[in-house]
């Protein structure tokens, strides 16, 4: 680490060491942390709305929804792909 003009050498040893074990605290919360990451699980969702103007709109959804979350529209499918289980 360079050196700071007009800061000693005991302070600048000492904010080396500060760097440090802020970084590594900082590893080891990431390794050993909740994770916020919900897992995937596996059924997707979609909506159709349909206006005058915009005729038909699908509004697709992604996974890990709640279906009273999802808006009410025309139709609203949920699709689970289980091929591996039911052929």
């Amino acid at each position: 680490m360079l050196k700071v003009v007009g800061a000693s050498w005991v302070q600048t040893r000492v904010s080396w060491c500060l760097l440090v074990s802020i970084s590594l605290l900082g590893l080891v919360a990431l390794y050993l942390g909740p994770s916020y990451s919900a897992e995937p699980d596996g059924k997707y969702a979609a909506t159709v709305f349909y206006g005058k103007e915009s005729k038909f709109r699908l509004e697709y959804w992604g996974q890990n929804n709640n279906p009273e979350d999802i808006k009410k529209g025309v139709a609203r499918g949920f699709y689970q792909p289980d091929i591996s289980k039911t052929g």
